[in-house]
């Protein structure tokens, strides 16, 4: 992407230059090339949405690591200084304990005990990389909530959910998409995905979806984090379905081999 790019910040909405933001944290390795695919090109070509299809496909080159030209600098350096720390200690513990497991065929998901992770910031990270990933405009809402590492006010229209993702090596991220469920007559569903190894999340807004979020379907949920105070490091236990995000879209282990 150009070092000159310039538009509307996804997160203050300001009109400006933009700032490479890397998703996730470079401080976890990514910062070597990678080729990005669009879901589109793959199943137009192989008549599938496996994103494990992808040759003779177009791909895009990122140079510098996965990652998106969406908000400001000034933005881009307030996310770094208080919530990156947060974020990648609890995903690199996250990473290790899935190793461990790894052994565990027949599992579903895994169970964490946490301890000394700062809830509100970890939850403020995966906020910011939602706003840097969703359409342009869609998001200024959670400005304040974001641009104020005390505020605890994460728009109500939201749910964060959160999964374990065993499987390395793929990145997806979907913006804002609307499914089309059949739960008790036809109703709609509008979230967006953020998944890699280990980890993944869902965010739901419920304000313009019929139908509630189901936990079976998108992970555990972990809205209620964003109400803890700046700075608490609450213990906590939480269970994580494992999904695989083979199929462009994270679907649990469990309901993909049936």
């Amino acid at each position: 992407m150009s070092a000159n790019r310039t538009g509307i910040c996804h997160i203050c909405g300001d009109d400006g230059p933009l700032s490479y933001e890397h998703i996730p944290p470079r401080s976890m390795g990514n910062s070597k090339p990678v080729k990005s695919y669009r879901v589109a090109d793959i199943a137009k070509k192989h008549g599938t949405t496996n994103v494990q299809f992808t040759s003779d496909i177009h791909y895009h080159q990122h140079q510098r690591g996965v990652g998106f030209q969406t908000i400001c600098r000034k933005c881009n350096s307030y996310l770094g200084r208080h919530y990156v720390k947060a974020y990648t200690g609890c995903i690199s513990e996250l990473g290790a304990l899935l190793q461990e497991a790894k052994n565990d065929k027949d599992g579903n998901g895994i169970h964490l005990e946490a301890h000394n992770i700062p809830v509100l910031a970890f939850t403020k990270h995966v906020i910011s990389n939602f706003c840097s990933t969703t359409q342009p405009g869609t998001m200024l809402d959670c400005r304040d909530f974001l641009l104020d590492c005390e505020n605890r006010n994460l728009p109500d229209r939201y749910r964060l959910f959160m999964f374990a993702v065993p499987e390395n090596g793929t990145f997806v991220s979907s913006g804002w998409i609307q499914l089309l469920l059949n739960e008790e007559g036809l109703k709609t569903a509008n979230l967006a995905f953020i998944a890699t190894y280990p980890v993944g999340f869902y965010l739901y807004d419920a304000e313009s979806s019929s139908a509630e979020p189901d936990s079976s379907r998108y992970g555990c949920e972990i809205t209620s984090m964003a109400k803890q105070p700046w700075g608490a490091e609450p213990n906590f236990s939480i269970d994580l379905p494992y999904m695989t995000i083979s199929n462009s879209i994270p679907v649990p282990i469990s309901q993909n081999l049936k």
